[in-house]
């Protein structure tokens, strides 16, 4: 009878043992998953900035090479309207840089290291750097399209605003292409 109590008291020990070490292997992996929820908030966050970055830059691209070449996406685009929407590209560029900048800076600042966040943070700081240069490159393409008096002197000057809005691109999407491998390294470092 003896023997027969210290085994199921064994068993019964193996199994606390074995229900505990389950538990604490599913509070690990939640406390992993809630790591990761973290990292794929503060991505998405730098991310979702990039992207608008990206499509500021794209409408602004267009709106200049509409005025260089005469041809807009919108049949109903006068050159008059281009201009007027042009202006802003420089202006709004250096703002989404600014506010781009300030959330990285911040991100940067918080406390606890996770693998892969240098390196996510620098990829960002790179590419909001090639944004903001291409910002400059639209102000400038707007003064040298602002000057022209009609659709023939804005045609000849297709190849220096080609040149000004295509300059900062190449930057780009290498920055796109680091940042993408730098933010599945950050939200995914045992991968």
């Amino acid at each position: 009878m003896r023997i027969i109590s210290l085994l199921i008291t064994l068993v019964a020990f193996g199994a606390g043992v074995f229900f505990m070490y389950a538990r604490y292997e599913r509070y690990q992996q939640n406390q992993r998953i809630e790591a990761q929820n973290d990292r794929k908030n503060d991505a998405n966050r730098v991310i979702k900035l990039i992207n608008s970055f990206d499509g500021r830059s794209r409408d602004c691209t267009d709106w200049f090479v509409g005025l260089s070449t005469g041809s807009f996406d919108l049949p109903t685009t006068t050159p008059r309207t281009a201009l007027m929407f042009s202006e802003s590209c420089g202006e709004s560029m250096v703002k989404r840089a600014d506010e781009a900048s300030d959330l990285v800076n911040r991100l940067a600042s918080q406390e606890g290291s996770q693998p892969g966040r240098t390196e996510f943070l620098t990829e960002a700081r790179a590419l909001i750097e090639a944004y903001r240069s291409q910002s400059d490159d639209f102000s400038q393409a707007y003064r040298i399209l602002s000057t022209a008096p009609d659709q023939d002197a804005r045609s000849a000057l297709r190849p220096q605003v080609a040149q000004l809005v295509n300059r900062a691109i190449p930057a780009i999407n290498r920055g796109l292409g680091n940042l993408e491998s730098a933010r599945k390294a950050f939200i995914y470092p045992n991968s």
